[in-house]
C-alpha cells in the first residue's frame, strides 16, 4: 500500500512513499496503463508508435528478459484500451476500430487471443470493459461511444452492437442531435428498476433501461459546471471541474457534496488517488507528494516538509486593553503611580495604603506590595494612561500625603518614560 507505479514521459516509475526513494522500471514514454493485480501482468500504451505492450510486472522488478518483448504489432497508433480485470478482456481502440483480445493467466507464448474487431464510423472517444448481470446471467459488456452517441456489444455473443438511446423516446431526441461529449456509462446498483444505466454527458445525467432504451426516471442529474474528467466508486460518481469535486450518488439520483479543490484530475478509476493543481492546497496541506518539474530541480519526486508560518515574540511590558467600568483604571492607576513612587523611596518591601473613590463617593483601600517593574495586574483589568483625564483625580488624592511621600506628577512619569 506504500508502493505507487507513477509513469509518463520519463517511462515507469516505482515510488515508495516512506522512503521517496523513486525507482526507474521502465525508459518508453506510457501513454496509458494498467494493473492486472491478481495475474501481477502489465497493459501499457507505450512508445512512439503508441503499442500495446502486455508484460509480467516480475520483469520489471528483476530486469529480466522474456523470448517475447510483450508488443502487440497489429495495435499501432492505437488511441486508448480497456482491460477488464475480472474476464481478463482487453479493447483497444485503433483509428476506426476495436481490437478484443482474451488474455490467458497460464504461461503461453503469446499470452492474449485476438477475439475479433469491430469497425465503427468514427474515432472512438470512450471504452470500459464490465459485467453485467442481465436476467440472472452475467454477460461481459463493452461499452464505447463517440460523439452523443453510446454504443453497447456483448462480448461472448458476436452479433451487432446497439445504441442504448432508443429512437421510440422523444425525450431523447436532443441528445441524439446534439454534438455533445460522452463521458462514460454506469451500471446502476440498488434501483427499483432493472438493468438501468446511468449514461453521463458532459451537460447532464441520464438514467434508461439497457435493453429498451427508454428512459427509468425523468429527473436528470445536473453538473455544477463543466465535467474535466470522472470517476466512479459504487454507488458514488465523482465529476471533476475547473472549480470543485462534486459527489452524487447514483443509486438515489442526488448531490451529495463538493470539494473546493480546482483544477484536480484522478489518477485512478475510482478516484482514490487525484491530481490537484489547486495552490491552496499545495501551499497548506503538511503531507502532499507532489512531482516536480525536472528544470526545477535535480530531484524528480518529493514530499513536501509541514510548513508553518514563524512564532511572534512574546509580548514585553503589555497589558490587554479591554472595556472597563467606572473608575477602574483610576484604581490600576493608582496601584501603579504608588508603585513607582514605592521602588524609588525604599529598599524594602513594605505595604503602604492609600485611598480612591468608588463608584458610591466612599473611600476604597488598595494594597501595593510590588515595584512598578513587577506589577501584577488582573486579566479583567486594563492599564490606561490618561493624563489629561485623570490628573486632577490623583492629585486630590496624593494631596494629603505631600509632605510625607513623593509622587511623580504626569509630565515626570511620561519623562521616565
Amino acid at each position: 500500500s506504500n508502493r505507487f507505479l507513477i509513469f509518463g514521459e520519463e517511462g515507469l516509475h516505482l515510488l515508495d512513499i516512506f522512503d521517496n526513494k523513486p525507482t526507474r522500471l521502465y525508459d518508453k514514454k506510457i501513454y496509458q496503463l494498467s494493473l492486472i493485480l491478481d495475474n501481477k501482468l502489465l497493459v501499457m500504451l507505450s512508445g512512439k508508435e503508441r503499442t500495446i505492450r502486455i508484460k509480467p510486472l516480475e520483469c520489471f522488478f528483476t530486469h529480466s528478459h522474456s523470448s517475447w518483448n510483450g508488443e502487440i504489432f497489429e495495435t499501432r497508433n492505437a488511441t486508448s484500451f480497456a482491460v477488464n480485470s475480472t474476464s481478463l478482456t482487453l479493447c483497444v481502440a485503433v483509428k476506426n476500430r476495436l481490437l478484443l483480445y482474451e488474455i490467458h493467466s497460464n504461461p503461453r507464448p503469446y499470452p492474449y487471443t485476438l477475439i475479433y474487431q469491430l469497425n465503427t464510423p468514427e474515432t472512438v472517444t470512450y471504452l470500459e470493459i464490465s459485467v453485467l448481470k442481465i436476467n440472472n446471467s452475467e454477460e461481459k459488456i463493452l461499452w464505447y461511444g463517440y460523439s452523443s452517441t453510446f454504443m453497447a456489444q456483448q462480448i461472448d455473443q458476436k452479433c451487432p452492437s446497439s445504441v442504448l438511446l432508443s429512437d421510440n423516446d422523444s425525450t431523447l431526441q436532443v441528445l441524439r442531435k446534439l454534438p455533445i461529449d460522452i463521458l462514460r456509462v454506469i451500471p446502476v446498483t440498488n434501483s427499483s428498476s432493472m438493468n438501468e444505466l446511468l449514461l453521463v454527458y458532459s451537460k447532464l445525467g441520464i438514467y434508461i433501461n439497457y435493453l429498451t432504451g427508454m428512459r427509468t426516471r425523468h429527473k436528470e442529474l445536473m453538473w455544477t459546471a463543466s465535467p474535466i474528467s470522472t470517476s466512479f466508486s459504487d454507488p458514488h460518481l465523482l465529476v471533476y471541474t475547473k472549480i470543485s469535486i462534486d459527489i452524487y450518488d447514483v443509486s438515489l439520483g442526488i448531490w451529495l457534496q463538493s470539494f473546493p479543490l480546482s483544477n484536480t484530475y484522478p489518477l485512478t478509476s475510482d478516484g482514490t488517488i487525484s491530481l490537484s493543481h489547486d495552490p491552496e492546497l499545495v501551499e497548506n496541506h503538511p503531507i502532499l507528494i507532489y512531482i516536480i518539474q525536472q528544470n526545477q530541480l535535480k530531484q524528480t519526486l518529493n514530499i513536501s516538509e509541514k510548513s508553518s508560518s514563524p512564532l511572534i515574540s512574546g509580548p514585553t511590558d503589555f497589558v490587554h486593553l479591554e472595556h472597563l467600568e467606572k473608575d477602574e483604571a483610576l484604581k490600576i492607576l493608582f496601584r501603579s503611580t504608588y508603585n513607582k513612587q514605592n521602588d524609588r523611596s525604599t529598599s524594602t518591601m513594605m505595604p503602604h495604603l492609600f485611598n480612591s473613590p468608588d463608584d458610591n463617593g466612599s473611600l476604597t483601600t488598595i494594597t501595593s506590595y510590588k515595584p512598578r517593574s513587577h506589577t501584577s495586574v488582573p486579566l479583567n483589568y486594563s492599564l490606561v494612561r490618561s493624563p489629561d483625564l485623570l490628573k486632577n483625580q490623583i492629585q486630590k488624592s496624593v494631596t494629603s500625603n505631600r509632605d510625607s511621600s513623593y509622587f511623580p506628577s504626569f509630565e515626570d512619569e511620561d519623562n521616565n518614560a
